[in-house]
């Protein structure tokens, strides 16, 4: 195991870092109302220290565990409390549904093309679909999209007609206001669009990032973290299937003869700002180590769990760590200045940009819960969902 020092680390900042006590008191009250009966921390499982929580929900009508991560305890629990809010919302979508078939919802107005969501049902434009009323991101125009994109109820419900499109969490995200959440909701898409065009086909260009390159104290301080645990982090920018930074973080443990192998893992990022796609594909990396470690994410097939611990992939890594890296980080074309607000709108046109179509967002919000959700929906862009 590498004894090299850790240095002291400048945590990332995020949303809720002004008040993260606050914060947690806020939202005290709605763990019951949102059905999370336990919130734990799991960080301690792993030996990398990068403070990894989730959050329990028993009745769930999809995914009874969700994960969070941050800089600190406090801001793990909130993102852990988070996930599994975003997803309540997306159970329970109380918008007014009108039931039309594909070719006639519209009536003049906007529609989403279900053909070019994932997973369309072929036939879905012989039968009356669910659909909601979302808003074009593009100007603000209502916009029809099929209801199926929107929910993550997974209850099994007899009677009911096959799904128009594949629905899932891709797309889905709170924050602490509509600008946060749509942002996040945005990043997630495109990072996931960036991961299926490289791990379908590998017809997007890609390269292994120099380390070396890595210089601000935040990334530097969580690569020292890596180091001193002995996991070798190896970093890949996919960012040409969007033209925004995309980072792709494998992780594997430096002793590969160790007798109690530990999981082989992924994380990716999207963020207009490379330092911070480079953060966040660290952090969500370790909180994927963490997430297998612990054995209790509800959605990972067999099939995953033996790709964790294969050691074929584990061969690979050392052949790729032999080839050439990239000098520098992955380019963003928004301006160090950008607004929040600001970069939605780069992430919009990438998107826009990327699918080739029309993006809507659903606001899932509750008055009373009074958590930002939405749904952010968009046409052409991939999907590999059994990654997720």
């Amino acid at each position: 195991m590498s004894t090299t020092a850790t240095r002291p680390w400048q945590p990332p900042r995020g949303p809720y870092d002004a008040d993260p006590a606050g914060t947690l008191a806020r939202l005290d009250p709605v763990l019951g109302r949102c059905g999370i009966t336990r919130v734990a921390d799991v960080t301690g499982l792993d030996r990398i220290g990068i403070p990894v929580w989730c959050a329990i929900r028993p009745n769930s009508w999809s995914l009874a565990v969700s994960q969070g991560k941050g800089a600190t305890p406090e801001q793990a629990r909130i993102s852990a409390i988070m996930e599994a809010v975003e997803l309540w919302h997306a159970e329970r979508v109380a918008l007014p549904t009108r039931w039309a078939r594909p070719s006639t919802v519209a009536e003049g107005a906007r529609a989403l093309d279900v053909d070019r969501l994932p997973d369309p049902d072929p036939a879905a434009h012989d039968r009356r679909i669910p659909w909601v009323l979302g808003t074009d991101l593009a100007d603000g125009e209502p916009c029809w999209v099929p209801r199926d994109a929107v929910e993550c109820d997974d209850r099994v419900q007899p009677g009911l007609p096959p799904a128009a499109c594949q629905g899932g969490t891709n797309g889905l995200a709170a924050g602490p206001d509509l600008t946060w959440a749509t942002h996040h909701a945005l990043c997630e898409l495109l990072e996931r669009h960036a991961v299926a065009c490289w791990e379908r086909d590998e017809s997007e260009a890609s390269h292994r990032i120099d380390l070396a390159a890595v210089t601000d104290p935040v990334n530097r301080g969580l690569l020292d973290r890596f180091a001193a645990a002995g996991v070798v982090p190896v970093l890949r920018d996919l960012s040409a299937a969007v033209g925004l930074p995309v980072v792709d973080c494998l992780l594997v443990e430096e002793d590969q003869g160790s007798l109690h192998p530990l999981p082989q893992v992924l994380g990716t990022a999207c963020h207009p700002r490379p330092e911070q796609a480079v953060t966040r594909a660290l952090t969500e990396a370790a909180q994927v180590r963490a997430t297998v470690i612990a054995g209790a994410r509800d959605s990972i097939p067999r099939s995953r769990y033996e790709w964790y611990y294969d050691p074929a992939q584990r061969s690979a890594v050392a052949e790729e760590l032999a080839e050439p890296a990239s000098p520098g980080l992955p380019v963003s074309p928004v301006p160090a200045e950008a607004t929040k607000a600001e970069e939605v709108r780069f992430l919009l046109a990438a998107a826009r940009r990327a699918g080739g179509g029309r993006v809507a967002v659903v606001d899932l919000g509750k008055p009373s819960i009074g958590i930002p959700v939405v749904k952010v929906v968009a046409e052409g862009l991939r999907w590999a969902h059994d990654l997720y």
